[in-house]
């Protein structure tokens, strides 16, 4: 349907926006790279011009894939993430 391939494009260019924050701020520790926090969800949001559940659906589709693990101190890049999602 029309609306959801729009959401479909809306969700790319969120997932886009998301990984290069985490590019940005993710910080090398003990040969694992993570991302500081805490950084709650409403400011991720903010962050990449998405809805605060854009972003709740992205970490958990992430987190359930293996790709992240959150907790409210940081969030750990398990593995690198896809070039789409």
């Amino acid at each position: 349907s029309l609306t959801r391939t729009v959401g479909n494009l809306a969700s790319a260019d969120v997932y886009g926006r998301l990984v290069g924050l985490f590019d940005a701020l993710a910080v090398e520790d003990g040969g694992r790279r993570h991302v500081p926090g805490p950084l709650s969800q409403q400011r991720i949001a903010e962050r990449v011009g998405a809805s605060k559940a854009m972003v709740n659906r992205l970490l958990q589709d992430l987190e359930r894939g293996g790709y992240i693990e959150v907790s409210r101190e940081r969030i750990v890049l398990l593995r690198k993430l896809p070039p789409r999602w």
